[in-house]
């Protein structure tokens, strides 16, 4: 085995130590089933790969929270016409934002109506809004960078803010918001509790200290 391929395993196996092989399985049936028919990426008729083997790569890819360029190259261990990250990436540029924000918020809706049918979703429920960022070492001037602390040799990053329903040490995402270095924490803020209002029954509502400016804007 060549140094390159043994790398390649060595990384795949790693990623896979943290998983339960039945959960993956469980977890990609059920997206390939509920939500694969409500993704169209505008594939053109001659393209060399179906979307399904772009969809199939992008499930592993944010199950195993890696990032596309190195989760494409263990994925072919797995899958045989596995397309390459920046062949895949170059579709996905392609796509308008606009259009993804709805098929974003698409994919949630069916995600939601199969969870709220299980009992903690029919009762009131606990909500936590958190901002995560991942660290960008791109151009600072691409769509949607935003400028934050220094951290791990870089200043920018793409910045999301979740509304999550808290209920015994799980999280389940009601929905996932992205924010622009112009877009304010109300704005958002107020998007997501509008839109959980219109999918569970809400008690309580947890914010940390980065949100305390907000206190009179949400009530």
């Amino acid at each position: 085995m060549n140094p390159t391929n043994r790398n390649k395993t060595k990384e795949f196996n790693k990623s896979l130590h943290n998983l339960k092989s039945k959960e993956i399985k469980k977890i990609t049936k059920l997206l390939k089933k509920k939500i694969y028919p409500s993704v169209n990426l505008k594939m053109h008729h001659n393209s060399k790969y179906s979307e399904t083997d772009f969809l199939d790569l992008l499930t592993y890819v944010a199950i195993t929270h890696d990032f596309t360029n190195n989760g494409s190259k263990t994925f072919e261990l797995l899958k045989e016409n596995t397309p390459a990250s920046n062949t895949v990436i170059h579709h996905i540029k392609k796509i308008h934002p606009d259009y993804v924000e709805k098929l974003f918020m698409k994919i949630f809706d069916k995600l939601i109506k199969e969870a709220t049918k299980y009992k903690p979703f029919r009762q009131r429920v606990d909500l936590a809004i958190d901002i995560t960022e991942q660290m960008y070492y791109g151009d600072k001037n691409d769509y949607m960078v935003c400028e934050t602390k220094p951290k791990d040799g870089t200043s920018h990053c793409f910045r999301y803010i979740t509304i999550n329903v808290v209920e015994n040490g799980k999280r389940f995402t009601l929905l996932a918001l992205p924010m622009h270095k112009f877009t304010t924490k109300a704005q958002v803020v107020r998007k997501l509790i509008t839109y959980a209002k219109s999918k569970v029954k809400i008690r309580y509502i947890y914010l940390d200290r980065g949100f305390s400016i907000l206190k009179l804007l949400i009530c």
